[in-house]
Order: C-alpha cells, then sequence, then structure tokens
C-alpha cells in the first residue's frame, strides 16, 4: 500500500511585536489635563499658534503626541516655552512682583482721579499739580508693567513674550511723554504744542493698555487661565474706552485755542465736554478699582504656580538622588 504523502503544516510565525515608542524627551513631561484643554481642540489638535521651540516649525495641527516633522523635537517640548509651571523660579518672582507694582501703583492713583476732575472744574490752577503727583505715583504701575514684560530666562526651550518688547518701549514713550508735558507746563506756555503732547500721552497710554491686556492675557495663558486671559482683555479695553472722553475733550481744547470754534452754542458744546469728561472719570474710578483686584489675582495665581514648583522639586529631589 503506497504511503500517501502527508503535508506537514509550517509551524506558526510569532507575532510582530509593536514598534517602539519614540523616546520622550527629558525637557517634555506630559501635560496637565487643564493644558491639554488651554491648547487643544476636541480631536487632541494643537488649537493655536505653536512654533517648534527648535526650528520654528509651526505646529499648528499637530496632534499633542507628536514631533515636529523637521526637527523630531517632541511637540510638548515646545508647548512647555508658554507654560509657567516650567519657568524658573527667579522669573516667577519677577512676575509677582510686577504684579505687586501695579497693584501698589493703582492703589495710589485711583483716589486721584476725582480729585483731577474736580481741580479741573473748580480750581484750574491746581489741575497740572494733581496730575503731576498722579503721575509720579503711576511710575509704580509703569515699573510693575516692565517687571512683567522681561526677558523669560532661557530654560527648557523658553521664548520671550511676543509683546514684551513692545510693552517696555510703550513705558519708556509713556514717561518721555509726560516729563515733556510737565516741563512745558511748568516753564512754557499752555499753548497748542502742549495740549498737542497731552494728547499724544493719551494716546500713548491708550496703546499702552491695550498691550498690556495682551501680555497679561498671554500670561494667563501659561497657567492656564483661560478666563483670566479674557477678562484682562476686557477690562484694558473698559480702561481704554473710559479715556476716549478725555480724548475728545483735549482735542476740542486743541481746536478752541487754534480756531476759536465753536463760537455760537459755546456754553452748551462745553457743558456736553464737561459731562462726558466726568463719565469718563466715574468709569475710570470704578475700572482701576476692578484692575487691582485683577493683578491681585495674577498675584496669588503666580504665587500658587512657584509654590507647586517648589513642592514638585522636592518630591523629585529624593528620587534623583536614590537614582544615584
Amino acid at each position: 500500500m503506497a504511503s500517501a504523502d502527508i503535508e506537514t503544516p509550517s509551524p506558526a510565525r510569532p507575532p510582530t511585536p509593536p514598534a517602539p515608542a519614540p523616546p520622550v524627551d527629558p525637557t517634555a513631561p506630559p501635560l496637565t489635563p487643564a493644558e491639554r484643554e488651554a491648547v487643544a481642540d476636541d480631536q487632541g489638535r494643537i488649537a493655536v499658534s505653536a512654533p517648534c521651540g527648535r526650528c520654528r516649525y509651526e505646529l499648528r495641527g499637530l496632534p499633542l503626541d507628536a514631533r515636529c516633522p523637521e526637527c523630531a523635537l517632541a511637540v510638548p517640548a515646545s508647548l512647555h516655552g508658554q507654560l509657567l509651571r516650567f519657568a524658573s523660579p527667579a522669573y516667577l518672582r519677577h512676575l509677582t512682583g510686577g504684579a505687586t507694582w501695579i497693584v501698589l501703583g493703582t492703589c495710589l492713583t485711583t483716589p486721584l482721579i476725582l480729585p483731577q476732575l474736580l481741580a479741573a472744574y473748580f480750581l484750574p490752577e491746581w489741575s497740572m499739580t494733581v496730575w503731576a503727583v498722579s503721575l509720579c505715583l503711576g511710575l509704580a504701575s509703569l515699573w510693575g508693567a516692565w517687571r512683567l514684560a522681561s526677558r523669560r530666562p532661557a530654560r527648557n526651550l523658553q521664548e520671550p513674550l511676543p509683546t514684551g518688547a513692545l510693552v517696555r518701549g510703550l513705558v519708556v514713550a509713556l514717561i518721555a511723554t509726560h516729563v515733556a508735558t510737565l516741563l512745558r507746563s511748568v516753564w512754557g506756555e499752555a499753548d497748542i504744542e502742549a495740549q498737542v503732547l497731552v494728547l499724544l500721552g493719551y494716546l500713548l497710554q491708550m496703546t499702552f493698555l491695550l498691550s498690556l491686556g495682551r501680555l497679561l492675557a498671554d500670561l494667563a495663558g501659561g497657567l492656564p487661565d483661560l478666563a483670566l486671559a479674557r477678562r484682562a482683555r476686557r477690562l484694558m479695553r473698559l480702561l481704554v474706552a473710559a479715556g476716549v472722553p478725555t480724548v475728545l475733550v483735549t482735542v476740542a481744547g486743541i481746536i478752541y485755542v487754534s480756531t476759536g470754534w465753536p463760537s455760537a452754542g459755546a456754553y452748551v458744546f462745553w457743558s456736553g465736554v464737561w459731562i462726558a469728561l466726568a463719565l469718563g472719570h466715574l468709569a475710570g474710578f470704578a475700572l482701576s478699582i476692578a484692575l487691582i483686584v485683577l493683578m491681585v489675582r495674577f498675584r496669588r495665581r503666580f504665587i500658587e504656580v512657584a509654590r507647586q514648583q517648589a513642592e514638585s522639586a522636592e518630591r523629585s529631589s529624593p528620587l534623583q538622588e536614590h537614582a544615584q
């Protein structure tokens, strides 16, 4: 009986092992849920402008667990430069000091808002004195803004805030303009040139407030606290709106001095101007109090981040000693 050829089954192939995960950069620890929500959409892709920390490639639209297509740097490593929990302790102390100086300066200048209005109405000869005192006390707030706009120390691919240079430039321009206005009023005549300097100071101040609002929103995004960022921008825009009547009054004064307009109905015109100025000062007084509350909250958040950073360093220190 012929033996049939029996086909021997081939041995089963072992399953293919999964591809190893890419190594994680030591500077790219995982993001917290709050941080992921602040920078990513519902699909887990970056929804904000985020240049790569190494090659500056735009990472918007990439998944959070991806790598830069150009240099293979992990995406979280680039995002950490915007998060304050990865900043150096010295930089966090700088931010805390800046918020403190703004609170101090605003507390000193807010009580002078209403005296400025009353002096403009009833004691014009004292108006410049009150304004000069308010300017000197307001230097504390400008110094605080200067500290908030400082460059971050080079650590973990951190970048300077894009609005920092603009805020610092406006601080210098504001101080120079106010000093020139004060000198012109003391040793010069109250002519059109002096009024133009005053108008320029007001316009620079409004631009400064808008830039400071953007800077605070960037810092709030690094906490991250999107609600605080929206509140900062909204408050600065309201402060700018409250300053519009003062700008209009200054423009009206320049027109009146140069052309004598309006000659007819001047009482009604200037009555409306002064009412608008009074409403602007009252709104500025209320918004200045809101600014104090906002900056106190920023200060608390900066201190909280610094405390959490110190606690994390204390927990990791024994582990590093044990590994060594």
